[in-house]
């Protein structure tokens, strides 16, 4: 069942997130993948559950999420960071370790909140809880649920996208909509990927495809609207705290804000570009075309 397969995620990369966090940084990756999609089963199947295990599900799913991406995003940071240093001039080294040294203290923080956590749920509860979840979509409770899997597919898909398209068809230059659109578009991706198997292959062929792109382009712009939260937030206090170090460290920062607000631009530009595609596509009155006949 969906649920099974994603809860498995999180029991294998939970236990190497916290035992090995430096051994491989797919680790925390994976876990954190795992929650986001095990949330948008427990999100498309909320039926299968009382309203108080569906509480403690979902508090427990959100709690690991954030803290597993508190620390994916710190290493996102790093890798962008050690891959920028091997390209651009000595000039900016000192502003770029001096950046690499911080990600490192703050990943160190995330890890020891992570640890925290799961300390906190308890790993044997963690497996009871999706031992637990796993029984129930195979019973779903209450008499009024859809009969089959087609029928939830197809009201939750087109709702998904009628969704994205609300979203979409606002101010793509304002970054906060974006983010909004990018959060619908991740939870039409997951709804795709539990549903696949209810349409025909052309649902998967064409306009999967399209939805990856689409987290592409905004994954890139979120990761440069961080970056340049983060950096406009240590050069305003190192300009306020200690000059000196501003003065070394200047060169490097000042080229990476330009980096990072250029790239959200052409992000940002690239979406707009890839919206224009997605309505050529005329998906929303495509899906029930391509769903399979039962």
């Amino acid at each position: 069942m969906a649920f099974a397969t994603r809860s498995k995620a999180i029991r294998k990369f939970l236990p190497l997130a916290l035992e090995h966090p430096d051994q491989n940084v797919e680790y925390i990756h994976q876990l954190r993948v795992g929650t986001r999609r095990a949330g948008a089963v427990v999100s498309e199947f909320e039926d299968c559950w009382s309203d108080k295990f569906l509480g403690k599900l979902q508090k427990n799913l959100k709690r690991l999420r954030r803290a597993a991406g508190a620390a994916r995003d710190w290493d996102v940071m790093r890798l962008s960071l050690q891959a920028r240093r091997e390209t651009v001039d000595k000039a900016e080294w000192v502003g770029i370790d001096y950046l690499l040294g911080f990600a490192q203290g703050e990943r160190e923080a995330a890890q020891r909140q992570l640890e925290k956590v799961a300390r906190q749920i308890g790993t044997e509860e963690l497996d009871e809880l999706w031992d637990l979840a796993e029984a129930a979509t195979r019973n779903p409770r209450g008499e009024s649920r859809l009969k089959v899997l087609s029928d939830l597919a197809m009201v939750r898909v087109v709702e998904h996208f009628r969704r994205l398209d609300e979203l979409a068809s606002g101010d793509l230059t304002d970054y906060e909509h974006l983010h909004e659109v990018r959060i619908q578009g991740k939870q039409l991706r997951y709804a795709m990927e539990l549903f696949v198997d209810c349409f025909k292959p052309r649902f998967k062929k064409e306009l999967y495809p399209a939805i990856e792109k689409m987290q592409e382009i905004l994954g890139n712009a979120n990761d440069s609207h961080v970056a340049l939260t983060r950096l406009e937030s240590l050069s305003d206090n190192l300009k306020k705290t200690d000059k000196s170090e501003w003065k070394r460290v200047q060169p490097g920062f000042e080229a990476l804000l330009a980096y990072h607000d250029e790239r959200l631009k052409t992000e940002q530009i690239a979406f707009i570009r890839w919206w224009q595609s997605w309505q050529l596509l005329d998906a929303g009155h495509r899906v029930e075309s391509l769903l399979k006949k039962s």
